[in-house]
C-alpha cells in the first residue's frame, strides 16, 4: 500500500448528483471517495449505476449537486467553469473509449493539441 500523504489527490464527501426535476433522478447519492497519490482504483458496476457520472465529476467535466470535492487540495466545488477547465488542463488526463482524434491530423498533432489548449507554443 502506498504511503499516504496529508493531502489526498481526490477527496469527496457526501457527493450527490441529481438530474431533472419532474421526477428528479439521483445518479449519485452520498458518495465518499479518497484517493491517495500512487493508489490504483477501479470504478465498476452495472449499467446505470453512476460510474460515468462519478468520472465526469472527478474529471471536472460536470459538477456535483451537493457535497464537497477536493482535487489535490483544491476545492473544486468553489471553482467556476473556466477555473475547472484550467485545473483539468494542468492536472487531469483522460483516456476515452472513443479516442476523439482528429482524423485530418497526424498522431503527434493530436497529442500536441493538449498543449494548444493549455496555451503552450
Amino acid at each position: 500500500m502506498p504511503e499516504q500523504s496529508a493531502t489526498p489527490v481526490i477527496e469527496m464527501a457526501g457527493v450527490c448528483k441529481r438530474f431533472g426535476a419532474d421526477p428528479a433522478v439521483d445518479a449519485l447519492v452520498d458518495v465518499n471517495l479518497r484517493v491517495e497519490r500512487g493508489d490504483w482504483i477501479a470504478i465498476v458496476g452495472p449499467s446505470g449505476s453512476g460510474k460515468s457520472t462519478l468520472l465526469n465529476i472527478v474529471g471536472c467535466l460536470d459538477v456535483a449537486t451537493s457535497g464537497s470535492y477536493h482535487f489535490d487540495g483544491t476545492d473544486v466545488t468553489s471553482l467556476d467553469e473556466r477555473e475547472r477547465a484550467g485545473l483539468r488542463s494542468r492536472g487531469i488526463g483522460f483516456v476515452f473509449q472513443s479516442f476523439h482524434l482528429l482524423s485530418h491530423r497526424s498522431v503527434i498533432d493530436n497529442v500536441m493539441l493538449a498543449d494548444v489548449y493549455r496555451g503552450e507554443p
